[in-house]
């Protein structure tokens, strides 16, 4: 074989060396018909599945259009073809369902709106620009998911807003931007190294470990499940209409309602603007030793290699 698509589809060179009591692998072995070898494998995908639509957008954009854009969960990595091609602000908005990667390596310029769901792996990458998903139209709710697992994975700038919840292991390894969820499942913020994460609405387990830079929001009003779902090793401190990080907090969610529309931020914003702050909390990371510091550095490395 010369190239790795020659061997897709080749059950015929496999061999079972140990045959499993009630294991048939007969389906899995099965060797079907050619036509399927054009759409399969690295190439094929590509070709049927992104470029088509990279060129629908690069039209509608040239022609000025503001229109919406369909897409569906086979629409892969939508946004990161312009990635550190822009020397202006890009704006599009699309609606259905996005499939994975949705706005990943944004750079600067790059601004992308969803109306709808998406996969995992939003904005992974992102070091610039603007993603924003909002739900699909008259499906608002508290409980919304709106994003897979990995939401800003490693993202080194810009600013994402999902009026909506999201996976686990959203702002893992986030070194700067800003990052805005209605709510989270495990591991939000783990090995966060800068930046700002906002959750107007409570997270899952394990927040935040290993955090050694940046600051994090999280709104719930229920103590004991706050610190249930924090880590150790952090500085937590319930948010006084006198704090320090309250301006911060504050102009995010502004920020957060200006692009989303979104009624929970609306909603945060009003209590707040009557001096209600019961149920916010600000992380930090407690670091009082360099070493602890280092240690923390070299986990995050660690875990950013795996």
């Amino acid at each position: 074989m010369s190239s790795m698509s020659e061997l897709i589809g080749r059950t015929d060179l496999l061999q079972v060396k140990n045959s499993i009591p009630g294991l048939k692998l007969d389906k899995l072995l099965f060797a079907g018909k050619e036509p399927w070898r054009k759409t399969c494998g690295p190439t094929g995908l590509a070709r049927n599945t992104m470029r088509p639509l990279d060129v629908r957008v690069h039209e509608l954009l040239l022609a000025g259009e503001r229109s919406q854009i369909a897409l569906k969960n086979t629409d892969l990595s939508v946004g990161t073809r312009w990635a550190g091609s822009q020397k202006s602000p890009l704006y599009a908005t699309f609606v259905g369902v996005a499939g994975q990667s949705f706005g990943a390596f944004a750079t600067e310029h790059i601004n992308l709106r969803l109306d709808g769901v998406a996969h995992e792996g939003v904005a992974k990458g992102q070091s610039g620009g603007t993603v924003i998903i909002i739900p699909p139209e008259d499906s608002w709710g508290d409980e919304a998911v709106l994003v897979g697992n990995g939401l800003r994975y490693g993202a080194s700038g810009g600013n994402c807003f999902i009026a909506g919840k999201v996976g686990e292991r959203a702002g893992v390894l986030q070194k700067s931007g800003v990052t805005v969820v209605h709510g989270a499942g495990w591991h939000y913020g783990e090995y966060m190294a800068g930046g700002t994460l906002v959750s107007l609405a409570p997270v899952g387990r394990n927040a935040f470990a290993g955090m050694c830079g940046g600051v994090g929001f999280v709104y719930n009003t229920d103590k004991e499940d706050f610190r249930r779902s924090m880590a150790k090793g952090l500085k937590v401190e319930q948010i006084a209409e006198n704090s320090p990080f309250t301006a911060i907090l504050l102009h995010v969610i502004e920020e957060h309602k200006a692009a989303t529309e979104s009624p929970l931020a609306v909603q945060r914003l009003e209590a707040m603007a009557t001096g209600n702050f019961e149920g916010w909390w600000v992380i930090t990371p407690d670091i009082k030793d360099p070493k602890q510091l280092e240690a923390k550095r070299e986990a995050q490395e660690e875990y950013a290699r795996q």
